[in-house]
Formats: structure tokens, sequence, C-alpha cells
């Protein structure tokens, strides 16, 4: 009995839903192309991260002391001069000697009217102007001819992420560097 109602129930069904149901309903796949272009965002996001870490800012030394922003450093005073690796302190100019070093290759630039830069190399001089590579680590001589006590002069070093200041201080009449 259950077969011939079934039967008839069959010959009842109209032929477009017969020709629906052969159609293979697609399967939904798994989003395989959004799920990659979200997982390379996210490693360019990481890779921008860790590329972006600022480098440390170079290490400053003045007369084997290191030049730190909280204690300005004194430049003149015959005990000063008397250290002076490269030449005699003369009366109307005022060589700095720095060391400087850093991670990997880096600018040290000064202005027109803020002196000359001279880098030594095994106390020799190498290279000199307003604008010098320096490399790891180097000896630079900053030289400003006729310092102006009304001014400060400035060195730059590696873009300006460092700036070293040398201003005449009229309490202690003396030349002094800071960061």
């Amino acid at each position: 009995m259950k077969n011939e109602i079934f039967l008839r129930a069959m010959g009842d069904i109209d032929d477009d839903l017969i020709r629906a149901a052969q159609e293979a309903t697609p399967k939904k796949s798994f989003p395989w192309r959004r799920l990659s272009a979200v997982a390379a965002c996210f490693l360019l996001f990481c890779a921008i991260f860790v590329l972006r870490q600022p480098k440390p800012l170079p290490n400053v030394s003045l007369y084997g002391q290191a030049v730190s922003s909280e204690e300005p450093l004194p430049l003149a005073g015959p005990d000063m001069a008397a250290l002076e690796p490269h030449g005699k302190q003369s009366d109307d100019a005022l060589s700095i000697p720095l060391t400087i070093t850093a991670q990997g290759s880096i600018i040290a630039e000064t202005g027109p009217e803020d002196g000359i830069l001279t880098r030594y190399e095994q106390q020799t001089p190498a290279e000199t102007g307003h604008t010098l590579t320096l490399d790891g680590s180097a000896e630079i001589v900053w030289q400003i001819s006729t310092p102006d006590p009304e001014r400060r002069y400035q060195l730059r070093l590696d873009g300006g992420r460092l700036i070293l200041t040398v201003y005449w201080d009229t309490e202690t009449s003396a030349w002094f560097l800071t960061k």
C-alpha cells in the first residue's frame, strides 16, 4: 500500500522540480582568497612594525667622557686644550674632539656658520667638510674658527635625531657642549 501511494505522489511531481533537484548545488568552499589576503596584510603589518623600530642614538664622547643631556661638558681651559689629540687649541678657534659610535652608517653635519668637521683615521685627517658620513666608531674634530659668544653652534647627527650644541656660559666664562 505504501508503494502505491509513493508512486502516485511521484507522478504528481512537477518536471521543473525534478530538473532543479538534478542540478548539483554548489558546495560552499572555504574562503581561501579572503583568508590569504588577511594573512598577507597581517604579515605586511608585522614586517613594517619590525623594520620601523628606531635604531639607537649614537654615543658621543668628549675627552673620553660621555656627552649627556643632563650635564654639559666644559670645552675651555688649559687642561682641556692639553688633552686635544689633533693639534693645539688656538685662541681664536674652538676645536672639539669627539668620538662617535653608532650602529651602522650615520651622517654628521653642520651649517655653514656652525664650523667645519674633520674625520680622523689613526690620527691622520681623512675627510673635511660640513657633512661627513661616519660608519661604526669614528673620531672627528668639530672646529669653529671664530666662535661668537652670542651664538649657539649645532652639530646634527643621524639626520637630526641627535643634536650637539656648543654655547658660551656667561656665569663661568667658558664654552660648553651638551646634547
